[in-house]
């Protein structure tokens, strides 16, 4: 994985040749991934059907704060913006399921679903930051079981990390056909950013692409 602050995709309108520039070669960072990591392509799941995975989803956000930072939203506002307010993730989901699929607070701070993370970690990176926060998210809310994803016996079925301030100009990301969804700072409360990742946690891809 090539995780980088600052990069442009161009297009040559004439030859339709694509390029990738990186603006700062030097913050370029190689995550080499082992063989059981989750993002490895061979532990993706073929999806060749790419539909709404109806039931309820018991979610987990987690306000990550670091040496020096949190995120700009306090716990109930965020709980509102994610699962209550009339537009949501939650909301929204319901809605274009019929209430078949639905995202719900977990019991967590005082059943907002919402959480914060101390971490000592203190980066520029996102990767180091998620994964250091991913570490004590195990440590304080796996129980004691090997997994935090219910499907292998952990107590959630979503964990939406909101990373601080700090680590560039992304909005987000999720891993496929998995539990966890990455976002920065002030976009963990942006219902845009909230149906699309999680929307890849459900097994989706991007329209149109097979």
């Amino acid at each position: 994985v090539m995780n980088v602050k600052d990069m442009v995709v161009e297009e040559h309108i004439g030859t339709a040749d694509v390029k990738l520039r990186v603006t700062h070669p030097e913050d370029v960072a190689i995550e080499a991934l082992s063989d059981t990591d989750v993002r490895h392509s061979r532990n993706r799941k073929l999806m060749a059907e790419r539909k709404l995975a109806a039931g309820t989803y018991k979610t987990l956000v987690v306000r990550i704060k670091d040496a020096n930072k949190v995120v700009n939203i306090n716990a109930n506002d965020l709980s509102e913006d994610i699962f209550t307010a009339p537009v949501s993730m939650g909301t929204h989901y319901a809605e274009c399921s019929a209430d078949k699929t639905k995202m719900v607070p977990s019991n967590d701070g005082g059943g907002t679903g919402v959480v914060t993370v101390n971490i000592n970690t203190q980066s520029t990176t996102d990767s180091v930051v998620r994964t250091a926060a991913l570490n004590e998210i195990k440590r304080l809310y796996s129980g004691g079981k090997s997994s935090l994803w219910s499907k292998y016996g952990g107590n959630y079925d979503l964990i939406m990390m909101c990373i601080p301030p700090g680590t560039g100009d992304w909005v987000a990301y999720a891993y496929i056909n998995h539990y966890v969804s990455v976002y920065n700072d002030h976009w963990c409360g942006k219902v845009s950013a909230n149906m699309h990742e999680v929307g890849h946690n459900l097994n989706l891809a991007h329209s149109g692409h097979d």
